[in-house]
């Protein structure tokens, strides 16, 4: 983009060039599994999990990941996964530009022969509609399932939010909040597998969005609108706005916005959306005199009788000034004058 200026006497410096960047495609990201494979559909030893992440525009800023539900973790070299059991393994990667590309998941199983019975394996399922950055956004269902090597049926066991250990039954409804799902099962013979765990993200409430300003009318072609939101669960992401049915622009965490309006009424709809992904939209309407005199400009507050008062005196200035400039009124003064006679 190029751009200049111009003085007031007419010189006009020479054009300047900016780089203007803009990037809204996210990064991809692959992965790649290594180790000792069984029967073709389960690994015999560790598998080592490498990710390759790519971005054309802005570039990569980052690829985060997490094991079975657990903590994220910033990716640096391959990833090393052991433990008997099927493991799940999410990641995702971040450009430049902020831009986020969906979580990715690779699901395997490992099963090392340690001389004794195998353990069985659980498989967790999450129902529910998904939102943004992990989150869901309805109540979840979770469903846990096990097969056991040995054959039979495991039993299974979980506990929420570090609770106590209960025996699942069926599945069990996740409501908001940030959640930690632990599980095993045991089989007949008493071999257990190493308890799991997964983080549930929860929030199925937009923010709410109140104290805003201006009301009334506004007496400034500079209008500041402002307002105030909070979200309990997952937290504000970034606020858009609207004035006059304009399109939204994304003023980030900022909660004001000055903008330039003629005399009448606007309205402007304030939208925030949580880092979750829900959105709530509220409208304000106002209107903007700034005119300076007039019933509805700067000084309408003024008692009517002094408007009236200051308005007379102007025309009886007006009318004295006039009479003063007649000249058959100077003939008459003078002729008065000279008769010794003066008015």
């Amino acid at each position: 983009m190029s751009y200049r200026s111009t003085d007031r006497a007419g010189n006009v410096e020479v054009a300047l060039d900016v780089a203007v960047k803009r990037d809204t495609v996210p990064p991809s990201t692959t992965h790649s599994l290594n180790g000792t494979l069984g029967n073709g559909s389960w690994y015999a030893s560790p598998v080592s999990v490498t990710l390759v992440s790519s971005d054309a525009t802005s570039g990569t800023a980052g690829v985060q990941y997490r094991v079975d539900g657990g903590a994220l973790g910033t990716y640096a070299s391959p990833v090393n996964v052991s433990g008997n059991g099927t493991h799940l393994f999410e990641y995702f990667a971040t450009d430049l530009a902020a831009n986020q590309e969906p979580i990715r998941d690779v699901m395997f199983e490992i099963r090392i022969d340690s001389g004794g019975p195998l353990p069985p394996t659980t498989s967790l399922t999450l129902e529910g509609v998904a939102g943004s950055n992990g989150w869901f956004v309805s109540t979840v269902t979770a469903t846990l399932s096990a097969e056991s090597p040995s054959g039979g049926i495991p039993s299974i066991a979980y506990r929420l939010d570090n609770g106590s250990w209960e025996a699942y039954t069926g599945p069990t409804p996740v409501h908001d909040g940030q959640h930690v799902l632990e599980y095993y099962a045991r089989d007949s013979s008493g071999a257990a597998e190493t308890p799991r765990s997964r983080i549930i993200l929860v929030d199925t409430a937009p923010p709410v969005v109140d104290t805003l300003a201006p009301g009334g009318t506004v007496t400034s072609s500079q209008v500041t609108i402002s307002w105030s939101a909070v979200d309990a669960t997952s937290g504000i992401d970034h606020f858009e706005v609207s004035v006059d049915g304009g399109p939204f622009v994304s003023l980030g965490h900022d909660t004001h916005l000055t903008v330039g309006l003629a005399d009448g009424t606007h309205s402007a709809r304030i939208r925030a959306i949580d880092v979750a992904g829900n959105p709530s939209t509220t409208t304000l309407v106002f209107a903007v005199d700034a005119t300076v005199v007039g019933p509805t400009g700067l000084y309408r507050e003024l008692p009517m009788f002094l408007v009236v008062g200051a308005v007379l005196t102007l025309l009886l200035v007006l009318a004295w000034r006039q009479r003063k400039k007649d000249p058959i009124r100077q003939e008459q003064l003078v002729a008065r004058r000279a008769l010794g006679i003066v008015k």
